[in-house]
């Protein structure tokens, strides 16, 4: 599923993964922290943490909260959008009809006795 990255965030020009990390370093989670909430592993969260480093200019996550904070409500709000499943959470799709599969059934069975009757 992929989110549309609102209007207040568009000036920082970051892919809606790479918000998702940032709002989490924004209120000091740890890359190990990071890594479960976003179900990714430890070596993509360093990865993803290098990559906003560089953008931002910095040498330190620690520089980084403050570089955002006019985006700060922003960034909360994506990072608990409800409309995303938190891990763990089962998405619920809309079934697949089962009338075609049974009916699909009940026919084969439907020819076979009708071969068996003949």
């Amino acid at each position: 599923m992929h989110r549309k990255v609102p209007d207040e965030l568009n000036a920082l020009n970051l892919s809606p993964r790479l918000l998702d990390v940032l709002a989490r370093l924004m209120v000091g989670h740890s890359n190990k922290s990071i890594a479960s909430d976003l179900d990714l592993s430890r070596e993509t969260v360093k990865e993803y943490v290098a990559v906003l480093l560089a953008k931002f200019d910095v040498g330190s996550r620690a520089q980084i909260p403050e570089l955002v904070r006019p985006y700060h409500d922003a960034l909360l709000a994506w990072r608990v959008d409800p409309t995303v499943p938190k891990l763990g959470e089962h998405v619920r799709m809309d079934p697949q009809p089962k009338a075609s599969v049974s009916s699909a059934a009940s026919q084969t069975t439907g020819d076979r006795l009708a071969f068996a009757a003949s």
